[in-house]
């Protein structure tokens, strides 16, 4: 072939070369999007170990998840109405300022229900199981209810649900009593940078 071709044969050896070339990049180009999908066929079960993987390791630790979500408590009972500035020393130490706190035994709660309700008489809570949560005025006379408690990773909010007026505090500040359930609990957040830690 060569020799027939005779002074051309340079020219068409260049020419077959040139499509020899062509054709190989253009079948390499084809393997390698062979060799991506190959791949990613492969990598598919080691995707699905990993799926199985995390939801076997959320069911191990079913305490983990539920403890970040606030839980609404069950409010047992509840009282409202006004109590005495000159008897805020009878709330327990430390709390005696707060505008939310606890009374986690008889004798705290029956020093306070003195000056809160003293014409009632004084209601049984075991404070073995449960605990007596309050919210009261600090800056304004304003009447109070305590509408919701919830938890979150054992930490207790107070939410109150108060008139709006802007009677300064004189003599007394409205006050509101709820019983929770105590299973659980380990603080009070007094505020967005405070807790109580229960005693």
């Amino acid at each position: 072939l060569v020799a027939r071709i005779g002074s051309e044969a340079g020219a068409a050896a260049a020419v077959i070369n040139a499509e020899i070339t062509r054709q190989a990049v253009f079948i390499a180009y084809l393997d390698d999007f062979k060799l991506m999908m190959l791949l990613t066929f492969a990598a598919l079960p080691l995707l699905l170990l990993m799926v199985v993987f995390l939801v076997a390791l959320s069911a191990c630790a079913p305490g983990v998840a539920q403890n970040t979500e606030p839980r609404d408590l069950d409010v047992r009972r509840s009282w409202n109405g006004d109590y005495p500035v000159a008897a805020l020393d009878q709330f327990p130490a430390g709390q005696q300022q707060n505008r939310v706190g606890y009374l986690g035994d008889a004798a705290s709660f029956a020093r306070v229900w003195q000056n809160f309700l003293p014409s009632e008489a004084l209601p049984e809570i075991d404070f073995n199981r449960e605990l007596v949560v309050f919210s009261r005025n600090v800056d304004f006379y304003n009447r109070t209810n305590i509408f919701k408690v919830t938890v979150t990773a054992g930490v207790v909010d107070i939410l109150a649900m108060e008139t709006m007026s802007a009677r300064p505090i004189e003599a007394q500040v409205a006050m509101a009593l709820a019983v929770v359930p105590r299973n659980g609990i380990k603080a009070i957040r007094i505020d967005e940078t405070r807790t109580q830690l229960l005693d």
